[in-house]
């Protein structure tokens, strides 16, 4: 019998969390990955979401899980001495900007306060050729550094709600 992996057993609970969001209206999926790396032996999963509440400013979420080799291996092998094996969790706001100086520092301030919790925080700005003026596409990355597994998977659900609180306070800025 087959016996699902980490990876697989959260990615149904992710999965099912967001989809039951999109039913309700809270948010809408606008498309999702389902990836095997044969040459890293790694997976990833992600889902793309739209806040459903602004229609006048997109704001565009993409939640990503994934595991690698050594996280599969240990699993499957059952090696006992890696200490931490899990998920890696991913979170990516997708959002515009006008004044880099004095949006990107609040947006920052922001989300580190409604995650509180140890991640990674970046900021990638691009400007397209054509586009008005001031106007640049902000990619904000979120690493959460703690790994997920079964025994702690309550934490996506509080994790996808966090992603919803920051829409809603993408909104209000």
């Amino acid at each position: 019998m087959f016996d699902p992996t980490i990876y697989e057993n959260l990615k149904v609970i992710l999965e099912g969390i967001v989809y039951d969001l999109d039913l309700s209206g809270k948010l809408e999926i606008t498309n999702r990955r389902d990836l095997v790396d044969l040459a890293r032996m790694s997976r990833m999963y992600s889902i793309r979401v739209r806040d459903t509440k602004n229609r006048f400013r997109p704001l565009e979420a993409e939640v990503v899980l994934h595991t690698e080799l050594q996280d599969l291996a240990g699993e499957i092998l059952e090696q006992q001495h890696i200490s931490s094996i899990g998920c890696h969790f991913t979170v990516k706001f997708y959002l515009s900007v006008q004044n880099i100086e004095s949006e990107c520092p609040v947006i920052e301030k922001m989300i580190k306060r409604i995650w509180a919790m140890p991640l990674n925080v970046t900021q990638r700005l691009a400007y397209t050729y054509g586009m008005p003026h001031g106007s640049y596409d902000n990619e904000i990355t979120l690493e959460i550094f703690d790994k997920i597994n079964e025994e702690n998977s309550e934490k996506i659900t509080s994790l996808v709600e966090r992603v919803i609180i920051t829409f809603e306070n993408f909104s209000r800025r």
